[in-house]
């Protein structure tokens, strides 16, 4: 329920931000996967797609190439992975 982030800025600073949400996953996943089921049992459009979270996905995948690297990654470089 508690996360942690760093992130480094072009010119070299370092920000680092916490997060702590009670039942963060109940949260998240529970109420999209409740809206999922409401819009299929319906026959409507669930509010978000995939397509909504793809910028998401760059910021996950960019921590996982940054600690794989073991340096930064830039926002171009992952923008430029969509292609």
């Amino acid at each position: 329920d508690s996360a942690a982030i760093q992130i480094q800025t072009i010119d070299g600073d370092l920000d680092e931000r916490t997060f702590h949400q009670e039942e963060a996953f109940k949260h998240t996943m529970g109420g999209s996967t409740k809206r999922l089921v409401d819009a299929v049992e319906t026959g409507t459009e669930p509010p978000h797609s995939g397509r909504d979270n793809i910028e998401t996905m760059q910021i996950v995948d960019g921590a996982y190439l940054s600690a794989e690297r073991g340096e930064p990654v830039t926002v171009e470089e992952l923008k430029a992975g969509l292609k």
